[in-house]
Formats: structure tokens, C-alpha cells, sequence
């Protein structure tokens, strides 16, 4: 990669783009040699330029006295000094771990390390996590459980030589833009596409299989392909035998799904069902490729279990254009997942109660092991619950915004009220920082040195982007926190000068780790190279194909899952008897804080897609308003986009919604999954028109929602 190309602010897919230009004229361009993107952005990568001068974008520290004063500029060291005063005063109260970290999967590798480290040395915290709880935590665990490692098995050069591409809950062509260039390119070559989506996307569109499945139940589906597969006799039983333990288990568990029975939970057709299966197993290579829309749910472990059985009873794994892709969502997704910002975790996927990993941190910190904490309480998907109890009273919120894109937005909104502190270490002004006693404004996009992991768990380096008309520097993320630690007490465990040192350290940290980075260099990097983990010593190339000679568990051999699917949390009743699932549009990012004021791409978000079968049932029309109520009498209001492409049971709202739409409202943030996942994609709710005497009642629901928001503010 040139030295002037740095990852895109937006998807995993971190495509390198560059500043080009003079004052008269200043454009952003895509890089030639990237791997996916080929020198081509999508809309979202082509609009990167304007986060360096985002309306939301602080340069300064913002802070306040009290919850009823406005935040207020003030000098970055009365910040620092006011930051470290009030968490030593919440830790005198009520003890370490009544502070808590919730971290970011959009953060560099270097700043999700150092957060870790931050916590457990310099706050003393056992009460750290992040919000790829609500990504790809999911993925994670059956991954690990599987095959070993928590990573994609393969990468997008083995989608361009795949015979069957199967797509299972992604919505690739907008969540993930240019990677379609890769699809379009395997299609071309004569690939068979098929995706199962209760919408018919741009990637369904292009598929010869669509397969518009009854939402949440997906991992039906996966068993009853299994199911055919075995009966059929197309299972790779010497890939099976000789890679693999417990098939036999699996085996005997899949003859309860038939493509007749689960049809009837699916309403796919055996017919259909057996077809997608035969081709798969019969395909020289075929690969599966999933997203949050079989993760996000309950047993969305379960699912995506049940896919990689699939895959591993094929023996579809460890071969050129083979294998499974977790799409990670977050830019930094996949490394800000095995760098130390997990509860139960640290550096290099490590588990924070094994006594062997937690010596080899201590060492690279140079301290005693017992001075690492250990594991937490909770999870990011319980942390606002334990707010609400009074379980934590202080909380650092670090490159994320939960008011939006945390479960049950109520419930978030109350547990803002209820700490006694909240910082936010960010660069946009988000709705969360907006509710926060005091803002630093982090480095983020254009100013951040150091290192991403992309979706294909690739390690690239993120530079500093200087343009003619850019707005003055800010701190860079780790100068932000090596401040705090230095005034908290901690300045001999933050000793770094620059970011390459933190890498340093980093990479140390994870040496001979199931993540491991050691291999690589901070120079060779910066000079282009963009090696897959693990790169280990003698490999500096990395491991863009996993499994090729065996998987990553004790004896080398995967393992198949016996855990068994289950319906959604909330099935239509006929009081609600509409599926609502959620999701991306093009031109926004997860919770739209930086999409919805960037003109190019602030596109309506506050919109339900509803099929026109059921617009005309319930007389209601394309950009009228209707009314959204869930089971708990929720309501939101918003404006109709009758499509063809979605099932008549089912309507799809995006995640990225200002605070008094936002789809969240009707998540639940119970009961979670396996993997500590909420169900974000499925809840179940009744649409009606909006008449005059709703709209009027509506405006005074609208004004009692945003003065809610101010309490928060300036009550």
C-alpha cells in the first residue's frame, strides 16, 4: 500500500483511501493495489473526506459541573485533571470496579489494546467489554468452538475462485459494498449464488437461489441441508474421518430435520431445500458466507453452528476457494475482538483465567501476575442493567454510541442518568457524548496512527491524512489515555512515546497466541504489507487460507456442534403478527452518528419497508406515515417505503435511526444468547396508518421523546 492510502472510516472491508489535491481542489481516491476494492469506493468510502471537517467533529474537550449546565469547551489538562478526579472520587465510594470500559470494534488495534490495559492497570477495573458483543460475538464463540480460531476461514480471492457462494443473513451489497466486486467476479466465472434473506436485496437480485426464509430461522435450515446431504450420500467421508470428531453424534441428530418438516418452519420448499443442498455438496468449491441477520438472535450461536457443520460434513475448508467468511461488521471488527478489550480477554485472544496467559501479559507489562484483574461481572450486553441496579457507577464510553446501538433504548437512556459519571472518549459528538459529563475528543479517522484488522483478518496500517484545508490536529487515541493514566498514578505502565511503540508491546503481547501478530513488523507495514493472522516468527507472510493441514484445536481436528436451533424470543401473535427485522442501508454506518450529517449521504433513514400486498391490506401508502407498536406498546412512527422485495409478513427497519426513531426502542436486552447476544434483527410488532388525529397525537409524542433526550443534557 502507498505511504499516503489509510483504511476507510466505514465498513471491515477497510479499503485504502488517500487525500489528492491542492487548495482549489480536494478529492479522496480509492488505492489500485487494494485486494478487494481494486481502487474503487462506494458511496460511503467516496464521502470518507468530509469526517475530517464532520459537523459533529470535536477538536476540543467538552465538559460540565453538573447535569443541568450545558457541556462547555474547556483546556484539554482541565479535562484531563476533571476526568481523573472524578473517577478516583466513584472508585473511593464504591470501589475499582464500580468503574467501567465500554470499548469499541471501531477502534485501532493499538488503542483496543491499550484500553485493556488501561482498565486493568491504571483503573484497576475488572469491568471492561465492547460492543462487538452486539456484532460478532456470535461468529465468535462457534468459530472457536469448531475450528479453534476466531477468524475467517478463508478470504475474498477464494470467493473469486468459488464454484457455490452461499449467503446466509448478509445483506452484502449494501452492508459491505465493494465486495460484490469479488462476487460479480466469481458469477462471472460461473459461480452459483444463492442467498436466503427474508428480503430480496441487490445480492438476492443477482442470485440464481433466493431463498426468502421466515425470519430467525435459519438454523433450521442448516440442518435440514445437512439432513439431505447425509440421506444423499454426499457427505466427504474421508475429509470427515480424517479431520473431524463427532460426526456420528450430528449424524444421528439430523434425521429429525426433513426438508418436509422444516419447511414448515422455513416456508422454503423441500424441493428447494434439497436443491440448494445437493448443489453445495456436490460443488468442487463452495463456501459459506453469513452476517448479523443469523447472529443477532438468541441462538444465533446455534445457527451459524449449524452452517459450519455443513461446511465441515462436505469437507468445503482448507482449499482454494472453500470455506466459511464471518463478514464483521465494525471497521476494526475483527481486531478490536482479540486485543484485550473483552471481559474474559486479553492480548492475543488470551484468556484472562488461564494462568499461563495471564503470566506471559504480566511479563510484557512487567508486573505481578495477580495485578491483573480478572475476569468481569458482565458483558457489554449487561452492563446498562447493572448501571441500573447500581452495580456500576462510573463509566468510560470509548468510539461508540450504546444510546443508539445498545438493546432497549430506554433502558440506555436511564442508565446514562443513573451513573454518577460518564465520560466519552470520542471524535463525533454522538448522541451518547452528548448526554455525558465530559467529552475528549480521541483521534479517529485522519489523525490515528497505528494498525486495523480487517474482514479478512488482514493486518494494515492506518496513517495520519494531511489535506490543504485540514482542520488542526487533535490527541491522537493513546495520547488520550496515556494522559489519564498518568494522572491516575499509572504514567511507569504507559511509558510510549509513539504509536509504533505501543505495536511493539502489542505484538509481544501476542506471540505464540492463538491471534497471533508477532510476525510482523511496524516497518513492513508501514511499507505496504498487509500479512493475515496469525504471523507468526517464521511466516511473515501471515495465513490468508486457515486449515489447509489441519484446524487449531489440541489434535488438529474440528469439531462438529450438536447444539440445536430455536425459534426467535418473540413469534407473531395476532396482536402483533408482523416479523420487524433490522439492518444496513448503503449509505449509513452502524448507529449513522457520522452518515447522518454528512450530505452526500444523510438518505432517509427513518423508514420502514413493508411489502405492497400488506401496504394495500392495511391502507397504507408509499411515503405516508405509519405507526410501529410492539407487544409492550412501543411505538414509533415512521414513513412507509412499499417495496416488492420483502416478505407480506415481514418489515425491515435500519439501525441507523436518530435517537427518537431508533429501531432499538423495541429491542430487548434480555434474554441474551450463548455469546451474550441480544436479539437486535427480530422483534414482533402491529402497523397501522397514521390518521390526523394520530399525527396529532403523535407530534406530542415526538416532543415528549426529545425532552426526555434533555434530561439527559440539561434537566
Amino acid at each position: 500500500m502507498p505511504s499516503d492510502f489509510t483504511p476507510c472510516p466505514f465498513c471491515a472491508l477497510q479499503c485504502g483511501v488517500a487525500i489528492k489535491g491542492d487548495s482549489s481542489a480536494v478529492r479522496i481516491v480509492g488505492n489500485p493495489n487494494d485486494p478487494i476494492n481494486e481502487g474503487h469506493l462506494c458511496q460511503k468510502g467516496l464521502a470518507s473526506l468530509d469526517i475530517l471537517h464532520h459537523r459533529q467533529r470535536q477538536f476540543h474537550p467538552l465538559a460540565r459541573e453538573g447535569r443541568s449546565e450545558p457541556l462547555t469547551p474547556v483546556l484539554w489538562s482541565t479535562a484531563f485533571d476533571m476526568t481523573a478526579a472524578r473517577i478516583r472520587d466513584v472508585q473511593r465510594k464504591w470501589g475499582a470496579d464500580s468503574m467501567a470500559i465500554y470499548g469499541s470494534g471501531a477502534l485501532t488495534n493499538e488503542t483496543a489494546y491499550l484500553l485493556g490495559k488501561f482498565a486493568r492497570l491504571a483503573l484497576g477495573t475488572r469491568e471492561i467489554d465492547y460492543n462487538g458483543r452486539f456484532c460478532m460475538s456470535s461468529a465468535a464463540k462457534a468459530y472457536v468452538t469448531m475450528f479453534g480460531l476466531d477468524r475467517p476461514t478463508a478470504t475474498f480471492e477464494d470467493v473469486r475462485q468459488a464454484e457455490t457462494l452461499l449467503f446466509v443473513g448478509s445483506n452484502l451489497s449494501e452492508a459491505h459494498p465493494m465486495a460484490m466486486r469479488a462476487v460479480k467476479q466469481a458469477k462471472r466465472r460461473g459461480a452459483t449464488i444463492i442467498v436466503v434473506d427474508p428480503r430480496r436485496t441487490p445480492l438476492a437480485k443477482a442470485a440464481q437461489y433466493h431463498l426468502p426464509i421466515r425470519p430467525g430461522t435459519d438454523g433450521f435450515l442448516a440442518w435440514a441441508l445437512l439432513h439431505t446431504i447425509i440421506e444423499g450420500n454426499l457427505t466427504n467421508e474421508a475429509f470427515i474421518a480424517a479431520k473431524t470428531q463427532g460426526f456420528d453424534d450430528v449424524r444421528f441428530q439430523a434425521r429429525h430435520y426433513t426438508p418436509a418438516v422444516v419447511s414448515l418452519l422455513t416456508d422454503i420448499a423441500p424441493d428447494i431445500i434439497e436443491s440448494v443442498a445437493r448443489i453445495f455438496a456436490r460443488s468442487p468449491r463452495a463456501m459459506v458466507l453469513h452476517g448479523r441477520g443469523i447472529e443477532q438472535y438468541r441462538y444465533g450461536v446455534e445457527s451459524v453452528s449449524a452452517f459450519l457443520n455443513v461446511v465441515l460434513a462436505t469437507g468445503q475448508i482448507g482449499r482454494p476457494g472453500t470455506g466459511a467468511i464471518m463478514l464483521t461488521g465494525q471497521a476494526n471488527g475483527q481486531g478490536g475482538r482479540e486485543l484485550g478489550q473483552k471481559t474474559d480477554q486479553l492480548p492475543g485472544s488470551r484468556s484472562i483465567t488461564s494462568a499461563t496467559d495471564r503470566e506471559h501479559i504480566a511479563r510484557v507489562w512487567g508486573i505481578e501476575t495477580a495485578r491483573i484483574p480478572g475476569p468481569g461481572r458482565f458483558t457489554a450486553g449487561e452492563f446498562f442493567s447493572a448501571i441500573n441496579r447500581g452495580q456500576i457507577k462510573g463509566l468510560m464510553v470509548v468510539g461508540a454510541n450504546p444510546l443508539l446501538s445498545a438493546p432497549d433504548t430506554p433502558a440506555v437512556q436511564s442508565a446514562l442518568e443513573n451513573l454518577e459519571f460518564l465520560a466519552v472518549l470520542d471524535p463525533i459528538l454522538t448522541e451518547t457524548a452528548e448526554a455525558a459529563d465530559i467529552v475528549l475528543p480521541t483521534g479517529g479517522f485522519g489523525i490515528n496512527q497505528g494498525t486495523v484488522t480487517t474482514v479478512e483478518a488482514r493486518i494494515v496500517a492506518v496513517r495520519p491524512l494531511s489535506s490543504p484545508d485540514r482542520t488542526s490536529p487533535g490527541y491522537q487515541d493513546w495520547q488520550v489515555l496515556k494522559e489519564l493514566a498518568n494522572r491516575l498514578g499509572a504514567d511507569r505502565y504507559f511509558p510510549y512515546r509513539s504509536s509504533r511503540e505501543i505495536f511493539e508491546e502489542m505484538i509481544l503481547a501476542t506471540k505464540n497466541s492463538a491471534s497471533d501478530y508477532s510476525g510482523t513488523s511496524w516497518s513492513a507495514l508501514m511499507a505496504g504489507a498487509m500479512p493475515h493472522w496469525p504471523v507468526p516468527e517464521n511466516r511473515r507472510e501471515g495465513t490468508p487460507r486457515l486449515y489447509e493441514n489441519g484446524f487449531a484445536t489440541p489434535d488438529g481436528k474440528a469439531r462438529f456442534s450438536i447444539l440445536l436451533p430455536g425459534p426467535a424470543t418473540e413469534l407473531p401473535t395476532p396482536g402483533c403478527p408482523f416479523h420487524l427485522i433490522t439492518g444496513r442501508t448503503a449509505t449509513h454506518y452502524n448507529s449513522g452518528a457520522q452518515t447522518r450529517h454528512i450530505p452526500g449521504l444523510n438518505r432517509p433513514a427513518d423508514v420502514v419497508f413493508i411489502h405492497h400486498h400488506t401496504a394495500g391490506q392495511l391502507g397504507i401508502r408509499d411515503g405516508e406515515p405509519l405507526t410501529i407498536t410492539n407487544a409492550t406498546d412501543r411505538r414509533l412512527t415512521l414513513k412507509a417505503r412499499v417495496t416488492r422485495d420483502i416478505r407480506p409478513d415481514t418489515v425491515f427497519v435500519s439501525m441507523h435511526n436518530a435517537l427518537d426513531s431508533a429501531v432499538n426502542h423495541f429491542i430487548p436486552a434480555s434474554p441474551l444468547g450463548l455469546s451474550g447476544m441480544p436479539e437486535f434483527k427480530h422483534t414482533v410488532v402491529a402497523l397501522s396508518p397514521v390518521t390526523p388525529n394520530d399525527a396529532a397525537h403523535e407530534e406530542t409524542d415526538n416532543s415528549r421523546t426529545v425532552d426526555t433526550r434533555r434530561s439527559i443534557i440539561a434537566p
